[in-house]
């Protein structure tokens, strides 16, 4: 059975990195042959026995049987993924553009992300008109405030409802399948929403009404029955006692699974190596089983038998258990934690024993199994990789013999942790935190023998004071924050560049090559053991500076965002959009410059004054003080002229407007970028006006062309191309954004003119590198495994233009 398990997870791990998968048919046919072979195998050993065969004939037999069962143990889960795969291309091939009314449940606890709700919604596919079956889909749904037409701003007379858990809604949406940026610096969220069943994504939709005091604004929507779920009401309870402590967000992680956390804070837990204990996890269900477990010390004067005794004590336990895995919204971890805890608790009621490896192995074979999707889960790797490692260590413990022996255990326990789940942070996170073992040496202990005990009798106790008034609640919140306040000052103090170290040029054999110098480091002589780590150290630096020059588009959906790095110096050519409390610039354009180590932003330069241009430029100014500012449109930056003509060996050349004072596209900042013999031209959102810079600039050619207002069809007009003759275009745009760019116009002229087209909607972040005297581009979209995965996502995508 090990074999078996062990060969399903080999098969879950070739279909990651395979490019493509067979059609469930042909896995289908394969199997079915294989199964049949192995019948017949099965028949001829039992008939060979009872007629007395030749032990050859029996020995063959058994061999054919051990490799049928191989295949089969490779087959399995490739049909089943198989299956998954053509089951949503189905439902994608069938959804309609067309906006329609929904009638649907809000599962999970809604978001407020500032710039309005997001929810999961969850409805049928006879609701979406995909089938007359009742089969359960859901939808990413989000519910904005709209943009005013005329301004651009969020409608101030407009509120939203609150929404609940459990409430029931009639919306009118617009559904399209997920989309998402793609970004190095981002996870993969595309692959998380299909990870829980999400395939498609809907937006609240508007419409104007006239009434007595003007035209107005309704949303199409309609409450109808439905009961706020007992965990909505839980976590709106503990918003109501404790919402102003400081650790409240850490505190609404640990009890509901919900992490309302802030940038700095994620990072701050990143850079601390605590994200496995801040968040429901296989451990905190462990230890909840656990503490149940102690109470069998106060029912052994119960008049009942030991059987009997020991029944109910589980049952009880493993009740508590999958309570708490309830409220955490059973969270993935604690899903594998329930299944562990069933079959120990069946195991024990049964009083049969089974190696820790045959159930580790077995669990996460049937899991893989029952839910394919499991292969993307980062959070399911990284609890495989520890429980391997912790039954590992189990082979190698031995008995402390006194207090500092368990010192040393725990200390070595935590270093093959570290050194044990390194390959996956390399793998996944592109970078490692160099004070993670330290801080983990110091903080799990307080976490999980103090702070989680302590949080968990608080909570159950608020619970009680709606029946019972318990006058001291808030006293004992207020010894709970000051008992959190240690490791949240830990987390801000690491919110910094300097506690992450990002390693964005480590490759697949480079990674396996440190994990081999590391593993081998445990078991070396002193001065092996120092030279493979000295060796370590060398690919880690070299992983970690780029060193030559890089052109970034950065995907930042509707909206643009370009970036010169040379070194650790970075410059930014607008800022991405701004929608109400959300930006880009801190969602995605900060991370993506803390991934690639840029620790001075020189300065920014604003092409002009529209939302989807300008960000959030004081969360660039908290990170980076010394950043210049150059933009036509504000009092406290210099004029767009004013841009140096030189910066880090790139030539910089201001095209655009000239000694205008305007804020509208046709007076954006244009900017030729020049390095060497590669150039780039960015021209904002010039539009109409490209006929008058043309005739300014009669001998103006550029390599790569940033289309003018992300490839709308009134910009990059034929006349426009066939002059600056360049040999690439880019188009810096949302994908399916609401309006259609680039433009079918603008893609129909770079076809006629043979000029490739590339797109952050389709190919992610764009990045242009000098090797040599040459310059090569690679796309983020076409880096991405599974292969499969994200064709997947294309062709759902592509249906949609389609219609």
């Amino acid at each position: 059975m090990d074999r078996f398990c062990l060969l399903v997870v080999l098969s879950v791990v070739i279909c990651l990195g395979v490019s493509t998968i067979p059609t469930s048919l042909q896995l289908g046919g394969a199997l079915c042959v294989t199964l049949g072979l192995l019948s017949s195998c099965l028949v001829v050993t039992c008939s060979g026995v009872n007629h007395q065969l030749s032990s050859k004939v029996l020995q063959g037999c058994h061999a054919l049987q051990v490799c049928l069962l191989c295949v089969t143990a490779l087959l399995l889960y490739p049909f089943q993924l198989s299956t998954q795969l053509e089951h949503d291309a189905q439902l994608f091939q069938r959804v309609d553009s067309q906006p329609r009314a929904v009638l649907g449940e809000i599962v999970g606890l809604p978001k407020n992300s500032g710039a309005g709700w997001q929810f999961f919604f969850k409805t049928t596919t006879a609701q979406l008109g995909l089938s007359t079956a009742m089969e359960s889909v859901l939808i990413d749904v989000r519910w904005y405030l709209p943009l005013v037409p005329d301004y651009g701003d969020v409608a101030a007379d407009l509120q939203l409802p609150s929404l609940k858990e459990g409430q029931i809604w009639q919306l009118e949406l617009s559904i399209k399948p997920v989309i998402a940026t793609a970004n190095p610096s981002q996870g993969w969220r595309e692959g998380n929403l299909w990870l829980q069943g999400v395939l498609f994504s809907g937006q609240v939709r508007y419409r104007q009404q006239s009434t007595p005091a003007g035209i107005t604004l309704l949303a199409q929507a309609t409450q109808l029955q439905g009961a706020v779920s007992w965990r909505q009401q839980i976590a709106d309870g503990f918003a109501r006692c404790c919402a102003s402590y400081t650790a409240y967000p850490l505190w609404l992680a640990l009890t509901v699974g919900e992490r309302p956390f802030s940038a700095q804070l994620w990072q701050g837990l990143r850079n601390a190596g605590l994200n496995h204990i801040l968040s429901i996890s296989g451990m905190h269900i462990a230890l909840v089983f656990q503490w149940c477990l102690l109470l069998g010390y106060l029912i052994r004067w119960l008049p009942m038998g030991e059987s009997l005794r020991v029944l109910l004590l589980w049952s009880c336990a493993g009740m508590v258990a999958t309570g708490y895995a309830w409220l955490a919204g059973f969270a993935i971890p604690t899903q594998r934690a329930l299944w562990t805890l069933l079959l120990l608790i069946v195991l024990g009621i049964l009083r049969r024993r089974a190696s820790s490896w045959s159930m580790h192995l077995l669990l996460t074979a049937l899991m893989l199994l029952a839910w394919p999707a499991l292969l993307v889960s980062v959070s399911f790797w990284f609890t495989v990789a520890a429980l391997t490692l912790l039954i590992a260590m189990q082979w190698l413990q031995v008995k402390p013999a006194h207090w500092r022996g368990y010192l040393t255990a725990f200390f070595k326990a935590q270093l093959w942790f570290s050194v044990g789940l390194l390959p996956l942070s390399l793998w996944f996170f592109h970078g490692i935190a160099p004070w993670a073992l330290l801080i983990n040496l110091l903080l799990v202990p307080y976490i999980a023998l103090l702070l989680f005990p302590a949080l968990c009798l608080v909570a159950a106790l608020q619970v009680l004071s709606s029946v019972w008034n318990i006058s001291w609640m808030p006293q004992a919140w207020q010894l709970l924050d000051w008992l959190f306040t240690p490791l949240w000052q830990v987390l801000v103090a690491l919110d910094g560049d300097n506690a992450w170290w990002s390693l964005p040029e480590l490759e697949m054999p480079e990674i396996a090559l440190i994990c081999l110098l590391l593993y081998c480091a445990c078991w070396w002589s002193h001065w092996h053991r120092w030279c493979s780590i000295c060796i370590v150290l060398v690919l880690l630096w070299c992983g970690s500076d780029v060193t030559e020059p890089r052109v970034h588009i950065i995907d930042v959906g509707q909206g643009s965002a370009t970036l010169l790095q040379v070194g650790r110096h970075g410059a930014l050519l607008d800022a991405g959009p701004a929608l109400g409390d959300w930006s880009a610039t801190e969602q995605i354009i900060l991370p993506y410059l803390q991934y690639y180590r840029i620790n001075q932003l020189d300065w920014v330069l604003l092409s002009h004054d529209d939302a989807d241009h300008t960000g959030n430029l004081q969360v660039l100014r908290q990170r980076y003080p010394a950043l210049q500012l150059y933009a036509d449109f504000r009092s406290d930056a210099k004029p767009c002229q004013q841009l140096p003509h030189r910066w880090q060996g790139f030539d910089l050349q201001m095209l655009w407007p000239k000694n205008q004072q305007h804020s509208d596209n046709e007076s954006s900042c244009v900017v030729s970028v020049k390095h060497q013999q590669m150039q780039w031209l960015v021209p904002g959102d010039l539009g109409a006006a490209e006929h008058t810079l043309l005739a300014k600039q009669p001998d103006l050619r550029t390599h790569v062309l940033v289309l003018g207002h992300h490839g709308s069809k009134n910009s990059s007009s034929i006349g426009w191309l066939q002059q600056l003759k360049p040999t690439i275009a880019l188009a810096s745009a949302g994908r399916l954004n609401r309006f259609g760019h680039p433009s079918i116009d603008v893609q129909a002229r770079l076809q006629l003119l043979q000029i490739p087209l590339l797109s952050t909607a389709d190919d992610g972040a764009i990045v242009f590198t000098q090797q040599g005297a040459g310059w090569h581009y690679q796309a983020y979209r076409q880096q991405r495994y599974p292969r499969w995965l994200e064709k997947l996502s294309q062709d759902a995508v592509s249906q949609h233009r389609n219609r």
